[in-house]
């Protein structure tokens, strides 16, 4: 009798971990389709009912893994974050520097996507206030840390100079990104274009600051080459 017993726990257990594997894997569908869509539409016209009827699902499925719709956008931002700090952490301790630079400048290549549609900011933080406090003190804790790890491994690779106060640098540069990014989130669409022009001048004073002569001919000549493939590809 107790065999029997065991043997049916046995085969509960194993069914559940079955259930939570695929209702984890419709998690993760949701995920993804939605955060495609977000960067084709943007996160206003971001449509739930558009997401169900991509993946074939009813509503009553999409509820059960996200109560609401600011649910699912902080899911977004989230996995977004885990997404390119899982890259970033790769790319300082498994790659060169000219490496980790090409990593870094395709990720930002992929964030402007991300930030294309019309007014993302501004939307973020008009229609989900919250998530986006939380959003912007996540990623300065975040920015901070990759930032003085990057600047520490161009150190010693000689292409930062080795007189920067690195925690200081990294600091200012993600409160700068910051504060831009504040600023993006109470303007509209047009001035976004503009501010983003301003925040690319400013950081580009910023690396000439820090570099080393050598470091800043490595980084241009890494940039056109960069810049080059992404034309190739858009063609």
């Amino acid at each position: 009798m107790a065999l029997l017993r065991q043997r049916n726990l046995t085969g509960s257990l194993a069914c559940y971990a079955i259930i939570k594997g695929i209702m984890s894997d419709i998690k993760d569908d949701i995920i993804k389709v939605a955060l495609e869509k977000m960067r084709c539409v943007g996160i206003r016209s971001l449509s739930i009912d558009d997401i169900c009827k991509l993946l074939g699902i009813s509503k009553k499925t999409f509820y059960v893994h996200f109560a609401t719709k600011e649910d699912l956008v902080d899911a977004l931002l989230r996995y977004q974050e885990a997404e390119i700090s899982a890259k970033v952490e790769h790319a300082i301790a498994t790659q060169s520097m000219e490496e980790t630079l090409g990593t870094c400048l395709t990720i930002v290549s992929r964030m402007k996507q991300i930030m294309q549609p019309p007014a993302f900011v501004y939307d973020l933080n008009k229609y989900y206030p919250q998530k986006f406090e939380e959003y912007k003190q996540r990623l300065l804790m975040n920015s901070r840390s990759f930032i003085a790890q990057f600047l520490q491994k161009g150190i010693d690779e000689g292409f930062f100079r080795d007189d920067l106060d690195v925690s200081l640098t990294a600091n200012f540069i993600a409160r700068l990104h910051l504060g831009l990014l504040s600023i993006l989130s109470g303007t509209d669409a047009q001035k976004e274009q503009e501010l983003a022009k301003v925040s690319r001048y400013g950081f580009s004073l910023i690396v000439r600051g820090v570099v080393t002569p050598e470091g800043g001919q490595r980084i241009k000549t890494l940039s056109a080459e960069i810049e080059a493939a992404q034309m190739e590809k858009e063609d």
